[in-house]
């Protein structure tokens, strides 16, 4: 051989970087790789061993190109697998090679008819997968395949509304492409498997040989469960450093074989010869996707689960930076903003009355504020992929209940801080199930109802001051308050003939282990989920607002914070201390008259604000500060709400709006009602921020 190993290794990289790349119908593209295919082979004309090879590489190129082949994934990972086979025969120089891989290539020869016969196995049990050989590609690689999984399950969702969409079918087929691909470099073996079963499957119905069914896309999402599932194999093994798990895929690639089977009558229609492969451009062979027996109908997704054009899915250049760089960038740009603050309010600094120094500070001080914002930004991430879960939730709940829904995702664009991510994931499930569950009607009720059969259900997003706001919204039956307050009168929670607010009788439904649902179902009616709910949202510092319209609907409005590390309040004074109270609970701000202050035996200090009493809470006396006897009239009052209830905070003074950044308190703090965290001002000294909900809680008359 007189190529030089440097030269000859150069062009088997260029090789294998252009098949990655191949696509079926990309001509240029495989007219690229033939010719690289012919310079290489030229290049070892003297190995006689390898003409076959290239012989049957060139033949699958050329075939591809003239579309004479119906199966081009399986030509695809053809040509993959032999320039692998060629890499590998000049790492060891030996031919035929031995084991899984040559195995692989002759059985995929087999299965386009390049061979009579079928391979005998003769390879050992696979080897032992050390992950931790290179744990950081693979832990790479864990967040793009859970992406791809979760982006296949929108668009299968939507796929099955659009059974004659040709880009609904191409935008699923090739993130299976990516995870097989993937998988096989980092010899995932079961992953690789599986994700080519899918591709396999999908690739028949690009070709038209396969309908778009309910059926077929049951299994693909059965493909994508047990994926899900193997990950999650992956991501423990990395982590205990074990061995993977082996799976079974037995049953489900018999069920992909047993439905390609059962649709192989569909590959010929009239006028066409019975191989010949059917475009979906031009011959949809379009059906509605059967409901299942006695059922209607099950999801529409309005235009959320359609695949982005190729516009669309543009995405700007991005580095990976480590979680702990971010998180630790934040945490210096609070202290940056303290600092900047303090240096600001410094006594000596602000006697000098030089304009040269005031017009720098001021500079300094919008810099400061924009490289926050930055540092923030840089842990907000879009809300959509969240959203995107529901889509597969609300198909499956549909189906099992027989009612048709109309979901609509808005806002997916919305970013919120990333610790947020994961945690409201389970609150929109619990509400989700919930307003299928106990909000739609069956199409039978809506008729009669004189609604429209089919349900719909919005998931929105979007900003709003400095919070983020989700909103669960459908138009089923909205909240029966009479048998929300007998439940709660039943078990204690309300005393007989009590008069509650509606908003009061609404939250009762958050309440632990509380149900109205007549039967328990595997879906929902064992009175766990809703107080969940309420903790999560509370733990996040935000809170809930319900607005039920009976016979109409129900709207979930959820508010959260944008980030968890930095709030917009309010400093006031409480003796000589100051304390931060959110802005988000406070509703107005008053010095009350002297007539607008009661006592009510039994019930404390009572305040009048627009002629409606509230309880009086004096901080002073709560934190033991300033004067605990000071009269109202001499002090302010703060209208603060949550949850629908108001309460009258007593402070001394207000001393302005700022962005609070917050610090923790420590494990002394940690149960002290009230109390939040703390920050440090800018003159220096610590306030503590107060907490809303706790405090809401307490016995205005006690304190």
């Amino acid at each position: 051989m007189s190529t030089e190993p440097q030269k000859l290794a150069a062009l088997l990289e260029q090789l294998a970087l252009k098949v990655v790349m191949l696509e079926a119908d990309d001509v240029q593209g495989l007219g690229a790789f033939l010719a690289q295919l012919e310079e290489l082979q030229a290049q070892v004309a003297q190995v006689q061993e390898l003409a076959p090879l290239f012989q049957r590489l060139t033949e699958v190129g050329q075939r591809l190109v003239l579309r004479e082949i119906t199966a081009a994934a399986q030509a695809l990972e053809l040509l993959g697998q032999g320039v692998d086979l060629l890499q590998r025969w000049h790492r060891e120089r030996e031919w035929p090679p031995v084991g899984e891989a040559w195995e692989h290539y002759l059985q995929l020869s087999y299965e386009l008819g390049l061979q009579e016969e079928a391979p005998e196995s003769t390879s050992q049990a696979p080897a032992e997968l050390h992950l931790w050989d290179d744990p950081e590609l693979v832990a790479n690689f864990l967040p793009e395949a859970r992406e791809h999984l979760e982006g296949i399950e929108t668009r299968l969702v939507y796929l099955e509304q659009h059974p004659d969409d040709l880009e609904a079918v191409n935008a699923i087929f090739r993130p299976f492409h990516s995870l097989k691909g993937v998988a096989g470099f980092l010899n995932l073996a079961q992953i690789q498997e599986l994700s080519h079963e899918a591709e396999w499957l999908l690739d028949r119905v690009r070709t038209g040989q396969l309908l778009v069914t309910a059926e077929l896309v049951n299994l693909v999402l059965e493909v994508v469960d047990l994926l899900r599932e193997m990950l999650a194999d992956l991501q423990e093994a990395l982590t205990e450093g074990r061995e993977l798990a082996v799976f079974d895929l037995a049953p489900l690639k018999a069920k992909i074989a047993q439905l390609s089977a059962g649709s192989a009558a569909l590959g010929a229609q009239p006028g066409k010869a019975q191989g010949e492969p059917q475009a979906l451009e031009t011959s949809p062979s379009k059906v509605e996707v059967p409901p299942p027996e006695g059922k209607v109908a099950p999801l529409k997704v309005a235009e959320a689960g359609h695949p982005a054009s190729a516009a669309e899915a543009a995405v700007p250049e991005t580095v990976k930076v480590s979680l702990a760089k971010v998180d630790n960038l934040v945490d210096l740009m609070g202290e940056l903003v303290i600092v900047q603050s303090q240096v600001r309010q410094n006594r000596k600094i602000s006697e000098l009355a030089d304009q040269k120094l005031e017009r720098d500070l001021a500079q300094m001080a919008r810099i400061t504020s924009e490289l926050q914002k930055i540092s923030m930004s840089l842990r907000m991430v879009p809300i959509g992929a969240t959203f995107r879960k529901m889509v597969r939730l609300v198909r499956d709940l549909s189906r099992k209940m027989g009612k048709d829904i109309d979901l609509r995702l808005e806002g997916e664009d919305t970013e919120i801080d990333r610790s947020m991510v994961d945690a409201i994931y389970d609150p929109l499930v619990h509400l989700v199930r919930n307003s299928v569950d106990h909000g739609l009607e069956t199409p039978e009720e809506r008729r009669a109802r004189g609604k429209p059969p089919t349900g719909r259900l919005s998931l929105r997003a979007f900003h709003q001051g400095g919070d983020i706001i989700i909103e669960i919204e459908d138009d089923g039956r909205g909240l029966n308050r009479e048998a929300i307050l007998a439940k709660a009168a039943d078990r204690g929670l309300v005393s007989a003939g009590q008069t509650l607010s509606p908003e009061k009788i609404d939250h009762l439904i958050f309440e632990p282990g509380f149900s109205t649902a007549a039967t328990v179902t595997e879906i929902s009616g064992r009175g766990v989920g809703l107080d969940v709910v309420k903790q999560t949202i509370t733990r996040l510092r935000g809170k809930i607002d319900i607005q039920s319209r009976p016979g109409e609907g129900c709207r979930f409005l959820l508010r959260l914070p944008l980030t968890l590390a930095i709030i917009d309040g309010l400093v006031v004074r409480v003796g000589d201390e100051r304390y931060i109270i959110p802005t988000v609970g406070v509703r107005e701000t008053l010095r009350p008259e002297p007539k607008d202050y009661f006592t009510v035996k039994g019930q404390g200090e009572l305040i009048r604000v627009r002629e409606q009493l509230m309880p009086l809470l004096r901080l002073h006396r709560l934190f033991g500060v300033g004067d605990p006897e000071v009269h109202p009239s001499e002090a302010l009052v703060m209208v603060v709400e949550h949850e629908g209830e108001k309460r009258a905070l007593l402070v001394d003074d207000i001393l302005g709006k700022q962005e609070i950044v917050i610090k923790s308190l420590g494990h002394f703090f940690k149960n002290h009602k009230g109390v939040a965290g703390g920050t440090i001002l800018g003159d220096g000294r610590v306030g503590l921020i107060l907490d809303l909900a706790s405090l809401l809680r307490l016995d205005a008359g006690a304190v």
